[in-house]
C-alpha cells in the first residue's frame, strides 16, 4: 500500500476516525509544502482554509458515521491551504480502507490551478467569439496581402457572401472599381502598424449594388509583436442615414401621437396643441391658443417647474415627473408629465413643451399589482416561518435518531447480551460471574430509565403538557438537601445562599434543575465548584461556577439545544445524550424563570438560573424579565 500511495500522481491522505492524519504520500508533501513529520497525528483541519473549518468539522463528522466512497467531481468549490497559508481550488475524491490499526479514510486531493486556468482561458476566447458572432458590425481579418481570412454572419448579412465564399479571397472584392489605390493606401499603413478608424468609404456587395460604410482597421500583432495581418469593423451608413431621414419626418407625426404635446412661450401662452391634448383635456386648439398653461393646473395647486414664466426663464433642463391635471368640465386625472425647454438654433430659450399622458388605468394596474405584490411578501413569510419550523423539527428529530442510535442501542445490547448469557449458560456460571452480569443488566437498565425519563421531561415541556405546582421554597434548604442527598461534602462544592432566600417554584422542578446544572459542572468543568444564590431586582439567581476549559464561543449560541453536544476532547471523554441544560432551561421556563450562560475570564463556566423570589409570608413570586 505505502508503494501505490507514493506512486499516486495525487495527494493521497490518510485520515483515521479521530480526524486526525495517519498517512501521507510524497505528492501530499509537494501540494501542501509540509514535511511528512509534520502532518502525521495533526488534524486534518491543518489543510482546510482557516474560513472553512467549522464546516469542514461537521461535514468530516457525518461522514465518519457512513464512510463511503466519493469520487473526482462529486462536490464543487472546495479548497486546501498550503503550509505558506494560500489557499488552492481543489478536487477531492474520499474512500474507505480497512487496516490492522483501523478503518481510513483515504482523502485524493487534486490541485485544480492549471485546469481552472484553462476553462477561464477557453471561456474567454468563447465570450470574444460570440462577441464577434453576436455582432451587428461585419468584422472579419485580413492578411497583409489583403486575403480575407475570417468572416463573422454579420459581414455574410452585409456583403451577401458566405463564409466559404469569400474566406481565402482579395480584399479588392469588397472595393468599388475605382478604388484600388484606397485599398493599397490601406495596406501600407498597416504595415507600418497604423490603425485607421471610422473611416467613410463605398462597398460593393455580392450582388453588386454598393452602400456607404464606415471602417474602422485596426493592426493584428504576433507575440513577438510584429504585424501579421488586421481585423476590419465595418458598419453599414445606409441604416443610419434612413435613420436621420426618419427623424426629420417625426415633426409631422406629433399631430398623431396619442399622447398631448403642448408648445407654450416664455409667458406661458399656448403656442401649439395637438389633437391628443384636445381629447385629454376637453379644450379643441382655437380654445387654448394663446392661452396660460397654468389651465391644465388643478385650483390650489402650485405650477409645476417650467410652466411658471419665471422658472421657465431660468432654462431648466428636462422634467419628468408624476403629477395631476384639470379637464374642461372641471374633473382631474393623473398624468406622465415631461416638460423640455425649447431653444433657437443660437440656445436661446423661447419656451417649453410638455409630453402628457393619462396613466389613471396604469396607475390602477399598478396598485393592483402592489397589493398582490404585498400579498406574496406575506405569503413568503409564512412560508419562510413555516419552513424554520420544519427545519427545527427535522433538526430535533436527527438528533432523537442520533441519540436512539447510541445512547438506546448500547445499555439495551447490554442488557439483551448478559440476559441472553444467562439464560443460556445459568448452570454452568458460577455465583460471582452470575452477580456481575446481573450488576451490569441493572446498571444499564438504569441508563436507559434515565434517558426515557429524560426524553418524556423534554417531551412534555415542549408539548406545553408540563404543568408546574410552585410553592414558596426556602432556596439555602433545597441546596443543602441536594448535596447531603447525592453525598456531596461540603468542602467540595461550598455554597452561598442566605437563608432568606426563598423562590416560588416547583420542588420537583427545582431539584431536577439543580442536579442537571451541577452534574454538568461535575462532568465537563474542573473543580473547585461553587454555588452560589443572590437577589436581583426582579428574581433571585443561582451561580454554578466551575474552572474548567469552558464553553467553546462557536457552541455557546447552541449550548442550550436539545442533543447539543460540543465537539472538544472533555465531551468525548464523557458519554452524554445533550439533553441535560435544555430540560433545565425548559423546567426554568416553565416555572416563569430562565438559565442562561456566562464564560468566566481566565477559563471556567458559569450557569445561571434565574426564578421568580416568593416572600417568605405571602408566598407572593415576583415577575422575572
Amino acid at each position: 500500500m505505502d508503494s501505490l500511495m507514493e506512486a499516486a500522481p495525487d495527494a493521497l491522505i490518510g485520515v483515521d476516525l479521530s480526524g486526525r492524519i495517519a498517512l501521507v504520500n510524497a505528492a501530499c508533501e509537494a501540494l501542501f509544502g509540509y514535511e511528512r513529520d509534520e502532518l502525521l497525528g495533526a488534524p486534518l483541519e491543518t489543510l482546510v482554509p482557516e474560513a472553512a473549518r467549522a464546516a469542514h468539522h461537521q461535514q468530516t463528522a457525518a461522514f465518519f458515521t457512513n464512510p463511503h466512497t466519493r469520487a473526482m467531481g462529486s462536490v464543487p468549490n472546495l479548497s486546501g491551504r498550503r503550509q505558506d497559508g494560500t489557499s488552492f481550488p481543489a478536487d477531492i475524491a474520499l474512500s474507505r480502507v480497512d487496516t490492522a490499526d483501523g478503518p481510513l479514510v483515504i482523502a485524493a486531493v487534486r490541485d485544480m490551478t492549471h485546469y481552472l486556468r484553462v476553462q477561464e482561458q477557453r471561456a474567454r476566447a468563447a465570450h470574444l467569439a460570440a462577441l464577434v458572432d453576436d455582432s451587428t458590425d461585419a468584422i472579419f481579418d485580413i492578411t497583409l496581402e489583403g486575403v480575407i481570412t475570417s468572416w463573422n454572419p454579420a459581414a455574410a448579412t452585409m456583403y451577401g457572401y458566405a463564409g466559404a465564399e469569400i474566406i481565402g479571397k482579395p480584399l479588392t472584392m469588397l472595393t468599388p472599381a475605382g478604388r484600388t489605390g484606397e485599398s493599397r493606401a490601406i495596406q501600407a499603413m498597416l504595415r507600418a502598424g497604423q490603425a485607421i478608424e471610422n473611416f467613410e468609404t463605398g462597398r460593393i456587395r455580392k450582388d453588386g449594388s454598393t452602400f456607404h460604410a464606415c471602417l474602422s482597421i485596426k493592426p493584428v500583432r504576433d507575440e513577438t509583436g510584429a504585424v501579421t495581418g488586421a481585423r476590419t469593423n465595418a458598419r453599414d451608413l445606409t441604416k443610419e442615414e434612413v435613420d436621420f431621414e426618419a427623424a426629420a419626418r417625426m415633426a409631422a407625426i406629433v399631430a398623431d401621437s396619442a399622447d398631448a404635446i403642448i408648445g407654450w412661450a416664455l409667458d406661458g401662452a399656448i403656442t401649439s396643441w395637438n389633437p391628443a391634448a384636445a381629447a385629454m383635456y376637453g379644450y379643441d386648439s382655437a380654445e387654448m391658443m394663446g392661452k396660460s398653461v397654468t389651465l391644465l393646473t388643478p385650483a390650489g395647486q402650485q405650477p409645476h417647474s417650467g410652466e411658471a414664466p419665471v422658472e421657465l426663464a431660468s432654462g431648466g433642463d428636462v422634467v419628468r415627473l408624476e403629477s395631476v391635471r384639470a379637464r374642461k368640465d372641471g374633473t382631474t386625472f393623473p398624468a406622465s408629465l415631461t416638460i423640455s425647454p425649447i431653444r433657437d438654433a443660437r440656445g436661446v430659450l423661447i419656451g417649453a413643451s410638455s409630453v402628457a399622458r393619462d396613466v389613471s388605468d396604469a396607475r390602477a394596474a399598478q396598485q393592483e399589482i402592489e397589493a398582490q405584490r404585498l400579498a406574496a411578501l406575506e405569503r413568503l413569510a409564512q412560508l419562510d416561518k413555516a419552513n424554520a419550523g420544519l427545519r427545527a423539527v427535522n433538526q430535533a428529530m436527527a438528533g432523537f435518531i442520533n441519540v436512539a442510535g447510541h445512547n438506546l442501542r448500547t445499555p439495551l445490547a447490554s442488557v439483551l447480551g448478559y440476559s441472553d448469557l444467562l439464560l443460556e449458560h445459568w448452570p454452568s456460571l458460577d455465583e460471582d460471574t452470575r452477580r456481575a452480569f446481573a450488576s451490569t443488566i441493572n446498571r444499564q437498565s438504569h441508563n436507559l430509565s434515565v434517558l426515557v425519563h429524560d426524553l418524556l421531561t423534554l417531551s412534555t415541556i415542549e408539548g406545553g403538557m408540563s404543568v408546574p405546582r410552585p410553592t414558596a421554597v426556602s432556596l439555602a434548604g433545597a441546596l443543602s438537601g441536594y448535596l447531603q442527598e447525592h453525598e456531596v461534602p461540603d468542602d467540595q462544592v461550598p455554597v452561598t445562599c442566605p437563608d432568606d432566600l426563598v423562590v416560588r417554584v416547583d420542588p420537583a422542578h427545582l431539584a431536577r434543575i439543580v442536579d442537571n446544572i451541577v452534574q454538568n459542572a461535575f462532568k465537563y468543568g474542573q473543580p473547585p465548584i461553587h454555588i452560589e444564590a443572590r437577589r436581583t431586582v426582579d428574581a433571585i439567581e443561582v451561580r454554578v461556577v466551575d474552572h474548567g476549559l469552558g464553553v467553546p464561543p462557536e457552541f455557546v449560541p447552541r449550548l442550550f439545544d436539545k442533543f447539543s453536544r460540543a465537539d472538544s476532547q472533555v465531551t468525548a471523554a464523557h458519554k452524554g445524550t445533550g439533553l441535560g441544560l435544555s430540560i433545565a432551561r425548559g423546567l426554568a421556563r416553565v416555572n416563569g424563570g430562565d438559565a442562561l450562560y456566562e464564560p468566566i475570564a481566565g477559563g471556567g463556566s458559569c450557569f445561571i438560573v434565574r426564578l421568580p423570589w416568593a416572600d417568605s409570608d405571602s408566598g407572593s413570586a415576583s415577575p422575572v424579565a
